[in-house]
């Protein structure tokens, strides 16, 4: 009786190992497609204004179930940006052009889901978990400075000229930061302007500034730029008015 058993297992085991393993492709032991590179990497934190988000894969990819459900990047807002994919030749490569260019100092979250599939339908591998490939990157910034002033100490001005002091920034200013609790002139009352085109803010006064006096401009370092990044310091300008 345990010889029969035994045969029989025999036979048993040695049917199965002639069997091919299942297989939706009809390959042998086909492989998952799987992430092997993105750029920019996950926690970069110097990453361009006008980077392209890019993913290479093991494996050719259906350009069809690459869409924004299954391969997104959102803002700090979480706010799915728009944008337009292209593809490598072989199809392994696929690049996310924004449709804007990111804003400075801040933080993009990418986001690629199972839905992605290779050309024979078989699903994206991740870590053998039915998660979500999530990672993070943050833009460089620069910090504003004010390029140029109108007034000087080393100049002093007439205050029959003096309608108006210019004030030049290095980059777009927001303009809701400037106002007259961020820009002061001493013993002066004024109207603050800042033009959005030429990146300009006026200072007019009210009256007449008094010759023979020293004066005090004051920019506050809370004036910002439309990245909401502020200026590295105070921005303070002595000069002299004269008749």
């Amino acid at each position: 009786m345990k010889k029969v058993i035994f045969l029989a297992c025999f036979l048993t085991q040695f049917f199965y190992s002639c069997v091919e393993p299942y297989s939706p492709t009809g390959k042998e032991n086909p492989l998952p497609p799987e992430i092997v590179s993105i750029t920019p990497s996950d926690t970069q934190e110097d990453v361009s204004l006008t980077q392209e988000v890019v993913v290479v894969f093991s494996k050719e990819i259906n350009k069809e179930s690459v869409n924004k459900s299954s391969f997104n990047l959102k803002n700090e807002d979480g706010v799915v940006l728009d944008g337009e994919f292209n593809f490598s030749e072989d199809s392994k490569t696929v690049s996310f052009i924004p449709s804007s260019e990111f804003k400075e100092a801040a933080n993009y979250y990418l986001t690629i889901s199972r839905l992605i599939v290779d050309s024979t339908e078989i699903p994206l591998n991740l870590d053998q978990k039915d998660s979500l490939f999530q990672a993070t990157f943050e833009t460089l910034y620069s910090i504003p400075s004010i390029l140029s002033v109108s007034v000087a100490k080393e100049t002093p001005v007439s205050v029959s000229s003096l309608d108006k002091i210019t004030i030049k920034f290095s980059e777009a200013m927001l303009k809701s930061s400037i106002n007259k609790s961020t820009v002061l002139l001493t013993n002066s009352e004024g109207v603050v302007d800042y033009n959005e085109e030429s990146m300009e803010l006026t200072y007019s006064p009210n009256k007449a500034l008094l010759a023979g006096y020293e004066y005090k401009l004051i920019v506050s370092k809370s004036v910002k730029d439309i990245s909401g990044i502020e200026l590295a310091e105070d921005k303070i300008v002595l000069f002299d008015t004269i008749d």
